[in-house]
């Protein structure tokens, strides 16, 4: 995240900060939207998806402390930066306590405030990057029986997951060898049929004259004698 490009909400009434913010991102190559309260920071969560968050700890209105408890409950992945004028520690510690990932003060040397967002941006790519292996280790757990890491085996096990609650037929298809027959037995063990007999037939066994009749059932009197 800290290399790619990042999408970034910046909230703050000075216009001058609001100025620099932009700018430095800019030459970061991060996305980025600017706001001067916290009411229009909120409304904006709301409708786009953010990376990071610069929040200026007195706005008018809505405080940077009053949207980050907002964002606490309803983006709790979101990682927040405090922005707070030099002098006021006690409200900076109060941020951090809320869960603000760290802060700086004003007015602020440029280097210093891209150290702060890289290692911001630094921090989201490390917890995304943990949410995704969970999300494998979660898959691997759930279909055991069945090992695989690659994205074709991911997306397989994704499909799987959507299916499992579903009282419906399922047809699973593939080549022979790729073991269409161990998903099938992954489905039924950990679906809503998992008490319930798994019955296994070899339909090339089975004459194609006879099939629907084994499959089925057929009424008395359909065959000679």
């Amino acid at each position: 995240m800290a290399n790619e490009a990042a999408h970034v909400l910046i909230a703050d009434d000075d216009d001058g900060i609001r100025f620099v913010l932009e700018d430095l991102l800019t030459r970061l190559g991060h996305g980025f939207v600017s706001v001067a309260d916290g009411f229009d920071a909120l409304q904006t969560l709301q409708e786009q998806h953010f990376d990071l968050a610069l929040l200026d700890i007195r706005m008018d209105g809505m405080d940077g402390l009053e949207v980050l408890r907002n964002i606490r409950k309803t983006n709790p992945e979101l990682i927040v930066v405090i922005i707070t004028a030099h002098g006021t520690p006690d409200q900076a510690m109060e941020a951090i306590r809320e869960g603000a990932y760290d802060y700086f003060t004003k007015p602020f040397e440029v280097p210093e405030l891209r150290i702060t967002i890289q290692r911001a941006l630094e921090k989201k790519l490390m917890m995304d990057q943990i949410r995704e292996l969970e999300s494998r280790i979660e898959n691997q757990r759930i279909f055991h029986e069945i090992i695989g890491e690659s994205d074709a085996m991911r997306q397989v096990f994704s499909l799987m997951e959507r299916v499992l609650d579903n009282d419906v037929p399922i047809l699973i298809t593939g080549e022979s060898g790729t073991g269409k027959e161990r998903v099938a037995e992954a489905i039924h063990t950990k679906g809503p049929r998992a008490n319930g007999p798994l019955v296994k037939i070899n339909c090339a066994a089975i004459p194609e004259a006879l099939l629907e009749s084994e499959l089925f059932g057929h009424e008395k009197g359909s065959f000679t004698g």
